[in-house]
């Protein structure tokens, strides 16, 4: 696989203007093959919904593909991370964290 960053970074977080930033986590998530391209649907169906939920990261696409995903929350237990993993396995893409 090779690398190709398809969801924006999140370098920081802030919940205000005046308060500090936030916490932010990442995980490794690990799926058994991420394919890229426009006819992937699915792969588009898994960044589309780590995008509405707040997720952000890299994506190795491959077989293995890896998922590096910043999230809101400092450990894999955030609920935005196991919603967009639920999404991504609704879209037919089962994931798993396996590094945090």
């Amino acid at each position: 696989g090779y690398l190709r960053e398809s969801l924006v970074v999140a370098a920081t977080a802030t919940q205000d203007t005046e308060s500090e930033p936030a916490e932010l986590g990442l995980s490794v998530c690990v799926f058994n093959h991420l394919l890229e391209g426009k006819s992937h649907k699915k792969e588009i169906e898994v960044v589309s919904a780590a995008k509405s939920n707040g997720v952000r990261g890299a994506i190795v696409y491959g077989t293995p593909g890896v998922i590096a995903a910043v999230h809101s929350g400092p450990t894999a237990d955030d609920a935005k991370l196991k919603a967009w993993l639920t999404a991504a396995r609704k879209a037919g893409k089962k994931g798993g964290v396996a590094l945090t």
